[in-house]
């Protein structure tokens, strides 16, 4: 039985007075519902509801990306051979105006095509490279709430679980320390942003990148001091010359260490660092 209503042209909507147009239906946040709609539009909106943009992974396809480029590097290769043979079967000129072979301009041709496709391919595969892969606690987060929210069908979840070829889409840049304090789940690192988007998620840590990144910058500093004021207080009291040389260069050797660990500084830059603080340390032990 065919409908009565007449169809509509597509963007009829759109052209209709505004007292005539239906009203849209209102937008209401996902807050506090834990009715889950499921499919991709509940896991975009996960991977998108970190601040930091922690749970922003997708797959680099790092094996297929290789294959296409063996394969286009193979198929150039041939053309390399196949344009070789030609100039050497062919002995008229082999400049481009007075070619008279019309394969041999019409291989140049598609070998433009293909390698400007290589090309692309190759520079494309640099960049995904810069970017960071997940750690351990992305990954972690990101696989639990797939497996205890199941918003797509078994073959689309397998698809999303490849935790080696997943990279983040953003995020703080994450040195040595940060990843360790990341590891706490405390709820100093949750700011009042992060907690009003918890109650969604309650077994997912939301944690604040300033936070984070205050309690990294408080840790280093308070390291500092402490490789900084110890030294000397410690060379106030002893006199032993020996004693005084161990203390000196076992603070060099951990402040050092410090900041090579616990920081991500250039190397040239640490070098710098300890050398000055070297100095500070020599210039405290001759004064005393």
């Amino acid at each position: 039985m065919k409908s009565e209503c007449p169809s509509s042209p597509p963007g009829a909507w759109l052209s209709q007075p505004e007292s005539q147009q239906s009203p849209l239906p209102q937008y209401e946040p996902r807050h506090n519902n834990w009715q889950s709609q499921g499919g991709y539009g509940e896991l975009s909106w996960f991977m998108n509801s970190s601040p930091d943009q922690n749970f922003n992974q997708v797959r680099k396809f790092g094996r297929l990306s290789t294959r296409c480029l063996l394969y286009l590097q193979d198929e150039l290769s041939e053309m390399e051979l196949r344009l070789d043979t030609m100039d050497k079967s062919y002995h008229g000129s082999l400049t481009r105006r007075r070619d008279t072979h019309p394969h041999r301009k019409a291989l140049v041709a598609l070998i433009q095509e293909k390698l400007q496709t290589y090309n692309n391919l190759v520079i494309q595969r640099a960049e995904m490279q810069k970017l960071k892969p997940a750690n351990s606690s992305q990954s972690r987060h990101y696989e639990l709430w797939v497996n205890e929210m199941k918003p797509l069908i078994k073959e689309e979840l397998d698809s999303l679980r490849h935790e080696d070829d997943r990279i983040v889409l953003g995020g703080p840049d994450r040195d040595w320390l940060y990843k360790k304090i990341e590891r706490f789940y405390w709820p100093i690192f949750t700011s009042e942003r992060e907690r009003k988007i918890a109650p969604d998620y309650p077994f997912i840590l939301y944690s604040s990148e300033t936070r984070l990144r205050r309690a990294t910058r408080s840790l280093v500093l308070l390291g500092t001091l402490a490789f900084i004021l110890g030294p000397i207080l410690a060379l106030s009291y002893i006199e032993n010359k020996n004693g005084r040389l161990g203390i000196v260069c076992g603070s060099i050797s951990g402040f050092g260490l410090l900041v090579t660990i616990m920081t991500k500084t250039r190397t040239f830059e640490i070098a710098a660092a300890i050398a000055a603080y070297a100095a500070v340390v020599t210039v405290f032990l001759g004064a005393t």
